[in-house]
């Protein structure tokens, strides 16, 4: 797209920039998040980068190393918009927090202080550390955040500041908590949209309570509101879990019923699975005992995703899925399963290295599931029985 508008002998312009970022968050592309920025600096337009580019940049990181990197090229961007700094930088703490670093969350409380003390403390910069608290799993920190911002005199919450707080509600599985403010919101006088629904089926789901967030999909489409995929998702999910918590054989086997029926209404609705719905249904056919069919959904997966886009993360819990259900069952399943990921996301399972004398054969079961480990230390064993009957073909 953007090569289609330069030849066209048009400039790309900030707002085009920040379309492809926002288009590397869901798929994690860091590489290609940071192949834009740098586009967008031969263009000089790293300046006039908007506050939800450079959130965007963030997002797409998957590491503390990704977020250092990030954290120094917005570090030399300066802009007059000074509150979007503050805001920039309360989004580089909320990513380092989802990380696990405990630290960010004082770190942004100071921010705040700052912002407060330069008259800067708008509702974005308050709403930016709402999201920073629920990331850092700090359910009453987000709460203090949510009220001061409402003590603020000319700051009033938002859309955006209810749905900050329902994001940390379901992130923390606060069920009581999201019930509450989704209908203070309401009070408030804004009409709930779809995220706010998906978050409190999430806490739903979360909290086993399987019941209340089929209520809540059925209140979402009386509300005029369809559905879409990350809906089906939760849903199937609270179904899953509450299979854990059914009390009888029958009830179990309904439950584990459910997302195969909710598969197909998403699917006559235009919607196509991903990779968070194979994930679902594969934990179900493990749950259920239906090897058979999480063989079938693995071909399905073969066929519909290009690997390239997948990612190795998305790659490696697809196959690790695949593996458990079909483990107990059908291990040589399993294991053939294995060897065809080894070249693309289990390729740091294996390793030789050489240590004075000796030659070492390493294996990291890191990022593996159970059923994953146990082919893993199959193909261990083949293959240094292999190695050591014929050693010159290894």
């Amino acid at each position: 797209l953007l090569q289609a508008v330069r030849d066209s002998g048009l400039m790309p312009d900030a707002l085009l920039y920040d379309g492809m970022l926002q288009a590397c968050v869901p798929l994690k592309d860091h590489q290609m998040a940071l192949k834009i920025w740098g586009e967008m600096a031969n263009d000089n337009l790293t300046t006039k980068a908007s506050t939800f580019a450079a959130v965007a940049l963030l997002r797409s990181c998957c590491t503390q190393q990704d977020l250092e990197r990030v954290e120094e090229l917005l570090a030399r961007r300066t802009t007059a918009r000074i509150s979007d700094e503050f805001v920039s930088r309360l989004a580089l703490r909320a990513e380092w927090a989802g990380l696990g670093d405990n630290t960010q969350l004082p770190r942004g409380w100071q921010e705040l202080e700052e912002a407060k003390k330069l008259g800067l403390a708008d509702v974005r910069v308050y709403n930016t550390l709402i999201s920073l608290c629920g990331k850092a799993n700090a359910m009453d920190q987000a709460l203090k955040a949510f009220d001061e911002l409402n003590r603020q005199e000319g700051v009033n919450a938002t859309e955006a500041s209810y749905r900050a707080l329902l994001a940390a509600c379901q992130r923390g599985a606060h069920l009581e908590y999201a019930l509450s403010v989704f209908e203070s919101m309401e009070r408030a006088g804004f009409r709930a949209p779809l995220s706010a629904y998906n978050d409190v089926m999430a806490a739903c789901a979360k909290s086993r309570d399987c019941a209340l967030a089929v209520q809540v999909f059925e209140g979402l489409e009386a509300a005029g509101l369809k559905p879409d995929l990350v809906s089906y998702n939760i849903l199937m999910s609270a179904y899953l879990r509450g299979a854990e918590g059914a009390d009888s054989y029958d009830a179990v086997q309904q439950m584990l019923e459910n997302p195969w029926q909710l598969l197909q209404q998403l699917q006559s609705n235009g919607l196509a699975p991903d990779a968070t719905t194979y994930g679902t249904l594969l934990a179900v056919c493990a749950r259920a005992g239906t090897w058979e069919k999480a063989l079938e959904l693995d071909a399905e997966i073969q066929r519909v995703f290009d690997k390239a886009n997948l990612g190795r993360d998305l790659e490696r819990s697809l196959c690790n899925a695949v593996i458990d259900a079909v483990w107990e069952h059908k291990p040589d399943a399993g294991l053939e399963v294995f060897r065809r990921a080894v070249a693309t996301c289990y390729d740091s399972v294996f390793s030789v290295r050489a240590e004075a004398a000796e030659i070492l054969w390493v294996l990291d079961l890191r990022r593996l599931s159970g059923g994953a480990a146990q082919a893993a230390l199959m193909c261990w064993i083949q293959d240094t029985l292999s190695a050591t009957l014929f050693p010159y073909n290894k």
